[in-house]
């Protein structure tokens, strides 16, 4: 263990009072400084395999749209019925579900309409009959909306003419991170043994590993774009690198070209209402989850599940988390609060060695 890893873990366990377990069983954390591994800590319980949760959304639709709008095939000024001939709502557009201003509400119970085989088209053609019904509100402003990203799935298949999956997997073999995985079916690719067991579910009668928590994507066989993806430290980590060496230089990514990440990084909504970029989660001013020293160029990404990346460009710093927060319940919510506490720890011991 190096001393910078030490430091940082003696002063989180001080900071906690000993006792983790009030905030989750164990998490996994690596730190990147100009691109170099600085620490890669396991405390308490961890696993090998976490549920990526939310982290869904900008780790495989975002960058897949990103590669759409490079090569010109989407517009993010174009209403998304321009895409989806069947999509019956006015003036949403494709902008506006990256950066949650569509309208559409952030979530409904479809898990429990959704029946018969868990095949993944069978199940979304039954989500789109669904989500059709739903009008969106534009008088709602910002909403952080499952539903939208939802409709962002639909315009995924419906160009690369094939299910999201097979999608995912051909961007993470190029990306090189073939490790973040759907479990297809809800089917652990995996050992079970190796996930991190999430929630002790009311509705499915069991304690979830290997099988997605997300309810709704469950639903549709543990493949959305909302969520879905399992992942280890290391390929999450990786492909923050990847957003990293894509923000930094103007050479060929397969992630995406310069100016269409520093676009969609940017912040895309007034602070009034929002803190988005493009599918981007932006530094709040006040109770990021990224602490207290971010800057304000940084965004990331945060999964429900007690999982997150940040990226600081100012100060090219790289921070992956990945925990089970939800085991056994989804109502500890103090992870929020011990979020924010580890990054600035390790902002602090990083200014403070001189890294």
């Amino acid at each position: 263990m190096t001393d910078l890893e030490l430091t940082i873990e003696l002063r989180l366990w001080n900071e906690l009072e000993l006792d983790l377990s009030k905030y989750a069983p164990g998490l996994k954390c690596q730190v990147h400084k100009g691109g170099r591994l600085l620490a890669d800590l396991a405390v308490g319980e961890v696993w090998t395999w976490y549920d990526l949760a939310s982290m869904t959304k900008q780790i495989f639709t975002v960058p897949a749209i990103m590669k759409l709008v490079e090569a010109g095939e989407v517009d993010l000024y174009k209403d998304i019925n321009y895409y989806l001939w069947w999509w019956p709502h006015q003036n949403v557009t494709v902008e506006k579900l990256l950066n949650q201003t569509s309208g559409m509400p952030w979530w409904r119970p479809f898990y429990k309409k959704l029946k018969g085989p868990r095949d993944h088209h069978y199940r979304w053609s039954q989500l789109k009959e669904e989500i059709y019904k739903v009008p969106p509100d534009p008088t709602q402003g910002c909403v952080y909306s499952d539903l939208g990203f939802m409709v962002l799935g639909f315009l995924l298949e419906e160009i690369h003419h094939q299910d999201l999956d097979k999608t995912w997997r051909q961007m993470a073999k190029t990306w090189g991170v073939s490790g973040i995985h759907f479990n297809r079916n809800n089917k652990p690719e995996k050992s079970r043994k190796l996930y991190a067991p999430t929630e002790k579910c009311p509705w499915r009668k069991k304690t979830l590993r290997g099988e997605v928590h997300d309810d709704n994507c469950w639903a549709l066989g543990g493949v959305s774009s909302h969520a879905g993806l399992f992942g280890r430290i290391e390929d999450v980590a990786r492909w923050g690198l990847l957003l990293r060496k894509a923000w930094k230089t103007k050479s060929r990514s397969f992630v995406a070209n310069q100016a269409i990440l520093k676009k969609f990084t940017a912040r895309s909504v007034p602070e009034s209402i929002g803190d988005w970029g493009l599918g981007f989660w932006k530094r709040s001013r006040r109770g990021s989850s990224s602490g207290d020293y971010f800057s304000r160029s940084s965004f990331g990404s945060l999964g429900f599940t007690g999982t997150s990346l940040w990226y600081d460009p100012k100060f090219d710093i790289l921070v992956t988390i990945l925990s089970n927060r939800v085991h056994p319940t989804r109502k500890n919510n103090k992870f929020k609060d011990l979020r924010p506490l580890l990054h600035n720890i390790i902002r602090e011991e990083i200014i403070r060695g001189g890294y």
